[in-house]
């Protein structure tokens, strides 16, 4: 997350999507990032900011909150939805955080794209 909203404030972007499987997987790694407080703000809505940069959350059943271009962080999500979000108008780009190692293999050759290290 922390990386996501440095790259938002860096390229002018006003808002960063989280994407989670559900509200419950917010525990422990995305609240270790952005703490337990700003875990709860986000799952009341979007009216969290961090930086200048709005946050949001959406699930597979929740609609993503906000209408214009935004930074999506994935966090976990299956490949399926992961698909969906790609294809999605809004996401602009998209931060991934997989389960295993091997989706994170599969995701960059996809998608030719880099790892960023969690202390980046």
């Amino acid at each position: 997350m922390v990386a996501a909203i440095a790259y938002a404030v860096k390229n002018n972007f006003s808002q960063v999507v989280l994407v989670v499987h559900a509200k419950g997987n917010l525990d422990n790694v995305i609240s270790d990032s952005i703490g337990k407080d700003m875990v709860k703000k986000i799952q009341k809505g979007p009216t969290s900011v961090i930086q200048g940069v709005r946050l949001g959350l959406t699930t597979e059943r929740i609609a993503i909150p906000f209408l214009g271009d935004a930074v999506f962080v994935a966090a976990h999500t299956s490949t399926s939805y992961l698909k969906k979000l790609e294809a999605d108008h809004k996401c602009k780009t998209l931060f991934y955080v997989p389960w295993r190692d091997e989706e994170l293999a599969e995701f960059l050759v996809r998608h030719q794209s880099h790892e960023i290290k969690a202390d980046a």
